[in-house]
């Protein structure tokens, strides 16, 4: 089947978007891939936005009504199962497609018959204007066709081209209220499914106040509920299955008890040889853990060599921080530091806000 011939659903799942799901619409149904239908969940809106899709002439694009809000995970669901196409990506309805968006995760997605392929995202902020950096699977996750170390750290970007087969193996939690996509990419690699990532920028993604990734205790909670559906030997025999030294089993069982928080077992993987990777640093996550695990005072050799490696590290400086605090020093200079290099950094910002604050920063960053 030729390219061109294949045809793919973009789904939106839209709640109260009114302000952006013009410019959405637009962008999806400007396609240089022109083989598409556009679904729209109205997921219970109440202001203006189902009108604005009503206003669209496009016989590609249909709006679906909700009986009331069930969730966006419960409308993906919906919208994988009506879905028409022989893939599906969503599209939030307040970010932007390229306008060639989809025929490059198509040409990736078929060339290496991947299921599941994603590209990279500018960002920009609730006036549309950019913002500086990208959002990108890194390259030790995407260097590996299940992306598997995606059980370390969810570094995933939530709107991927999507082979509709993979809906009838994985279905999105609906409990789930920030985190249901991390949800479903564990489920995609434990089943064996595979990504790709394409070159290139392809979507927009709009950074807002209100954006539910902003509520970091709610999404630290729900990573926990994810990661306690998988038990760490099985994946410690997932990761051998598909190649991965003794060394990357031992990080993913330090994170993956990190994250459940079983401080005393992840210090005792963090104690254990480790891969030699930059973004990896075992001195940094032996340091936060001894600090987890009530020892500050151990904790100072390990984050002094992370912090002379990595001298710019907003994590490494907040620890300092709360390492001088816990030992009666003044631990503010590093936290105004650590926010100097990560403006909005949460763990600085409160640990400067209260003197009594000792928030740690488990994860490099």
């Amino acid at each position: 089947m030729n390219i061109r011939d294949r045809k793919v659903t973009i789904g939106i799942c839209l709640y109260n978007g009114e302000p952006f799901i013009a410019a959405a619409l637009k962008s999806a149904l400007a396609q240089t891939h022109e083989n598409i239908e556009m679904l729209v969940y109205n997921d219970g809106s109440r202001d203006g936005g189902p009108a604005i899709v009503r206003s669209f002439s496009d016989p590609r694009l249909q709006l679906i009504d909700a009986p009331q809000n069930c969730g966006l995970g419960f409308g993906r669901n919906h919208l994988g199962a009506r879905a028409q196409g022989d893939y599906v990506t969503w599209l939030d309805n307040d970010d932007i497609f390229d306008r060639d968006r989809v025929e490059r995760l198509l040409k990736t997605a078929v060339t290496g018959d991947a299921d599941i392929t994603i590209d990279s995202y500018r960002m920009i902020d609730e006036a549309g204007a950019p913002l500086p950096g990208t959002l990108r699977v890194p390259d030790r996750i995407a260097a590996e066709r299940h992306f598997t170390r995606l059980f370390e750290r969810n570094a995933m970007l939530a709107h991927p081209l999507i082979h509709k087969r993979c809906f009838k193996t994985a279905k999105y939690d609906i409990r789930m209220k920030g985190s249901n996509d991390y949800d479903m990419w564990l489920k995609c690699s434990y089943a064996g499914m595979t990504f790709a990532r394409s070159p290139g920028i392809g979507l927009s993604y709009r950074i807002r106040e209100s954006s539910l990734s902003k509520n970091h205790r709610r999404n630290r909670e729900e990573t926990k509920i994810i990661l306690e559906k998988y038990e760490i030997p099985k994946l410690a025999a997932l990761y051998r299955e598909r190649g991965f030294s003794d060394a990357h089993i031992n990080y993913m069982r330090c994170l993956q008890h990190l994250f459940r928080g079983q401080y005393a077992e992840a210090l005792a993987a963090a104690s254990e040889p480790w891969p030699d990777e930059p973004e990896v640093d075992q001195d940094f996550y032996r340091a936060s853990l001894l600090l987890r695990n009530g020892k500050p005072n151990e904790a100072r050799a390990p984050l002094e060599r992370h912090l002379a490696r990595s001298p710019k590290s907003p994590g490494g400086h907040n620890n300092l921080g709360v390492l001088t605090r816990l030992l009666g020093g003044d631990g503010s200079p590093h936290f105004t530091r650590a926010a100097e290099f990560l403006p909005g950094y949460l763990d600085a910002k409160q640990n400067l806000a209260d003197r009594t604050s000792t928030h740690i920063t488990d994860t490099q960053i």
